[in-house]
């Protein structure tokens, strides 16, 4: 496979979910949503660095737009079917379409944590991937004390592969452990 021919539908559902790209018109909804979870997102996401503007939110859409038509990043949208609202976003970074092998990533909106939607959402990531895409590989790597997350790997089916001690350091500065889930 190669970027050129990896087609994504217009969209995936769930029971719960529409699963779709990141629309360049969708800054302000992933504003809202930033901002309500930003003391959530921040210890974890490296983009959470700071309260963003809507100016910045627009830009993040149109970056993830052009990440996207380039096949180096594949962002989506996670929205609740029946209210239309941003419930939370995902994709694939670190792709290696030679293999093909792709890294998923995740958060959710802060009043919807804990009630199983990322979960229902990489189910759905991974079924496409694997049976669509066909990729050999798909990875989630996590703080170690990002318990949530990890949660989520082990709940749609990831593997514990390793556990890599002091690879990065965390937002404070300190030497993190970085857990590592697949699939293959």
């Amino acid at each position: 496979m190669t970027a050129q021919i990896a087609d994504w539908p217009d969209v995936l559902e769930t029971a719960r979910l529409i699963i779709r790209p990141v629309g360049l018109d969708e800054g302000l909804m992933l504003n809202q949503a930033v901002r309500e979870s930003f003391a959530e997102l921040h210890p974890w996401m490296p983009w959470a660095d700071k309260i963003p503007t809507i100016a910045d939110s627009v830009e993040a859409c149109r970056s993830m737009r052009v990440k996207w038509l380039l096949r180096e990043e594949l962002m989506l949208v996670f929205i609740d079917k029946q209210t239309g609202e941003l419930i939370g976003c995902g994709g694939f970074h670190h792709i290696i379409w030679s293999v093909p092998a792709l890294e998923t990533g995740y958060w959710c909106r802060t009043k919807y944590c804990g009630q199983g939607y990322i979960t229902e959402a990489v189910r759905e990531l991974t079924r496409f991937v694997f049976d669509v895409w066909r990729v050999s590989r798909l990875a989630i790597t996590c703080d170690e004390l990002n318990e949530r997350s990890w949660r989520v790997a082990e709940r749609a089916g990831f593997g514990l592969e390793g556990v890599l001690h002091h690879d990065q350091l965390d937002r404070s500065g300190r030497p993190r452990v970085t857990r590592i889930y697949a699939r293959a």
